[in-house]
């Protein structure tokens, strides 16, 4: 330990008798005391005071310029302080355990996703097992369409899940500063630390519309865009069968046409 009255770091054996005295004021050990003595009265620093929030010596409370402010001890100050940091600490882990849910329920939206660019696939592989080998590249052409969208919604999700486990990991940070403060025995060290108010800040990390959780316009990933396969198969159709049924096409564009929309659209709903 090191006595703050004599200025000096001791073992355990000088300690059994250095501690009898009571004018010595036993801390843990400590290379530099000087930060605990008052700047200007060169006494040990015992009191704190509220109105100012610094630590003072007993001169500065009955002589000094803190004469006739409310003053504290050390320990009642340092305990306050620590009940307002646990309270921010339950704070942080209220807000850590709803960032975990959001990711949760990103993470499914986009198996979601994933399953559906799945099913897609195989629907639109189906479509082309029985018809000619010149449907190879509009085959393709269409699965290449639906692996864009399922890469665009995934990569989108992925960037907000990477956004909100950022933020977990500063919680998890600022929960284990406050939690070696709170494990301190110091006082001292307790109530020099910074104003801890803002390690909570209710606006920190985005609010919904950042990661998605109302924006439901913004973050639509639950679907792919049906309009655009339906557009890519009716052109991809119509085109090969026109090449492959040039009476029939040059007797009934129109109705072909109209034919292919309803196929086309009848698969992609």
């Amino acid at each position: 330990m090191s006595c703050l009255h004599c200025e000096a770091s001791l073992c355990d054996k000088h300690l059994k008798v250095h501690s009898k005295s009571p004018e010595h004021v036993l801390s843990d050990p400590s290379t530099s005391l000087e930060n605990r003595k008052c700047p200007v009265h060169k006494k040990i620093l015992e009191y704190y005071c509220t109105e100012d929030a610094t630590c003072i010596c007993v001169s500065c409370s009955l002589a000094g310029e803190h004469r006739g402010h409310r003053v504290e001890t050390l320990d009642e100050a340092s305990e306050k302080k620590k009940d307002e940091l646990k309270n921010v600490l339950q704070k942080l882990i209220t807000k850590r355990e709803e960032t975990e849910g959001r990711v949760q329920s990103l993470e499914e939206r986009r198996r979601k996703a994933q399953e559906k660019a799945s099913g897609e696939a195989e629907r639109v592989t189906a479509l082309f097992i029985d018809i000619r080998r010149r449907l190879d590249d509009l085959e393709k052409r269409v699965l290449s369409d639906i692996s864009r969208q399922e890469k665009e919604k995934s990569l989108s999700l992925s960037a907000v899940i990477q956004k909100l486990e950022i933020q977990k990991d500063e919680l998890s940070r600022k929960m284990r500063h406050i939690e070696e403060l709170c494990n301190m025995t110091d006082p001292l060290t307790v109530l020099q630390e910074p104003d801890t108010g803002d390690l909570c800040d209710p606006e920190e990390g985005g609010g919904d519309e950042d990661t998605g959780g109302h924006d439901n316009q913004r973050h639509d990933v639950d679907g792919l865009d049906v309009t655009v396969i339906s557009d890519t198969l009716h052109t991809g159709l119509l085109s090969v069968l026109t090449k492959s049924m040039p009476k029939f096409y040059a007797k009934g564009t129109n109705d072909l046409s109209l034919r292919l929309k309803q196929v086309t659209c009848g698969f992609t709903s």
